[in-house]
């Protein structure tokens, strides 16, 4: 049996946890990649940060979105990149696996 705490702090479960709820809303499939390369994207940088949480600061946001924008990204596609992790942030939020959205103070 899966420890409850270890699994809602795995950054694994709460992405899989997202992606299905956005399957179950039936989403377009472009919907479902973008959300899966972005949020692949996203924890790629936790990794590189040493993050092992979902839990981040928005701190930790401002530093992503920056470390995007140093790569060539366009502000359209930052801004795009924000809105999804608004999203799964608040989802996180409303299903108790994160307390506080970090997005919302950016």
């Amino acid at each position: 049996m899966i420890d409850t705490l270890t699994r809602v702090a795995s950054p694994k479960f709460a992405v899989d946890s997202f992606m299905l709820r956005c399957r179950a809303m039936s989403l377009a499939p472009g919907t479902i990649n973008w959300y899966t390369l972005l949020l692949a994207d996203f924890m790629a940088f936790l990794r590189l940060k040493e993050i092992t949480g979902i839990a981040v600061s928005a701190d930790t946001i401002r530093a992503y979105l920056a470390s995007c924008a140093a790569r060539g990204l366009g502000k359209t596609t930052i801004a795009k990149r924000y809105g999804v992790l608004r999203c799964f942030y608040g989802y996180l939020q409303e299903e108790g696996i994160v307390q506080v959205n970090p997005l919302l103070g950016i």
